[in-house]
């Protein structure tokens, strides 16, 4: 069962996740950023996880031109982190915020690889901003090569 918030007419549309480093540089931030403009801009959902760094880039760019999808890690009423509390508003009026969790579920570090398996479930396939070999973002890869999504990656 998924919750959602937001226009669920979302989930019909061409859409590219764009996933990454919490601990972006400027450089993975502009990217991140201006992919999302652009591919929101030609119709394309962006779908992203909410985190700080690379997914908060993904979701402002998208929303200066189009539209965003987020998928939360914890409960519909759970914004993680609380900085992005404002960013979780305009998403949820303008695109769609989505979980498998049930309202009140906190956010906690096993749910973050099942967020990805929801996020490169929903795309055509992911851009990968600035992540290490052992980094979180593995597991979307992972998910995406699985599901025979495709992978690209900005180093």
């Amino acid at each position: 069962m998924l919750y959602y918030k937001g226009d669920i007419n979302l989930l019909n549309t061409f859409s590219i996740g764009i996933v990454g480093t919490r601990h972006c540089t400027h450089y993975g931030a502009d990217c991140a950023r201006k992919f999302a403009k652009e591919l929101a801009e030609n119709d394309i959902t962006i779908v992203s996880g909410l985190a700080t760094g690379i997914d908060t880039c993904a979701h402002e760019g998208a929303l200066q031109t189009g539209k965003t999808i987020s998928v939360f890690a914890g409960g519909i009423d759970v914004i993680y982190p609380s900085s992005n509390t404002n960013l979780a508003k305009q998403i949820e009026e303008s695109g769609l915020i989505i979980t498998e969790h049930k309202c009140g579920t906190p956010t906690r570090n096993y749910n973050f690889p099942l967020r990805s398996r929801i996020i490169t479930g929903l795309c055509r396939g992911i851009l990968i901003v600035e992540s290490n070999y052992t980094g979180g973002t593995m597991h979307a890869k992972e998910y995406a090569i699985s599901e025979n999504r495709d992978v690209f990656c900005i180093p």
